[in-house]
This record gives structure tokens, sequence and C-alpha cells, in this order.
């Protein structure tokens, strides 16, 4: 969906996407996720996203849904505004190089007790 060659697609960057595989693909896969997994890992939610809002959509839909999920956003995404601004409480982890080893822990011991 993103690529240096890709020169008549939205432009990110260095990257062309194709914005369609989000409008379209990424709509059905949200859709269409298996009723009974325990979780919905989204990895990652970026720039490249933005210019979808069918798939931004889904992903509020998904957001307020009662699956429990990880979600990896960057911190520059402009959709992690829009996440904040819902009012859902959720755990909110900020990678860095200090934490980077020892966060994988501290996760998933959150991920047990949910």
């Amino acid at each position: 969906f993103a690529h240096r060659v890709f020169p008549d697609e939205t432009r990110f960057g260095d990257f062309g996407v194709k914005t369609e595989v989000f409008a379209h693909f990424g709509v059905q896969i949200l859709n269409e996720l298996p009723p009974h997994a325990p979780w919905v890992l989204l990895d990652e939610i970026g720039v490249m996203e933005q210019k979808a809002p069918h798939f931004l959509q889904s992903l509020v839909n998904l957001w307020w849904s009662s699956r429990n999920q990880f979600w990896i956003v960057q911190k520059r995404s402009p959709f992690l505004p829009t996440l904040m601004a819902q009012n859902r409480p959720f755990l909110r982890f900020e990678v860095t190089i200090g934490n980077r080893n020892t966060l994988v822990g501290e996760i998933v011991a959150q991920m047990r007790r949910a």
C-alpha cells in the first residue's frame, strides 16, 4: 500500500500511498474480525491512514467496541488526538530509548489482567 515508486499516489514524505487499500481492504478486515478473538492488535496507526476517512471511522467503531484491543499509534499520528478526544479510558505507554527493552513486560502484565 505504500512504496517509494508509487509516483501518482497520495504522498507522505518519500512514500506514495494507495489510500484505497485502507478504504476498501482495511475496512473489510475491521468489519470481518473473528467474533471470538480474545484480542485485536493494530500495528501501527500513523500518518498514511489520514486520507482514508472510511477506514478512520471503522477504527473509531472498533475503539468503542467491547473487544480487548492493543493499538500501536505513532505519536505524530493525526488520529491520536481523535482517539484521545473520545473520552474512553485507556492505558497509554510511550516507548522511549530508556524503556524500550523493559516496557514489554509491563504491557504483557496489563494484558493478562484484562
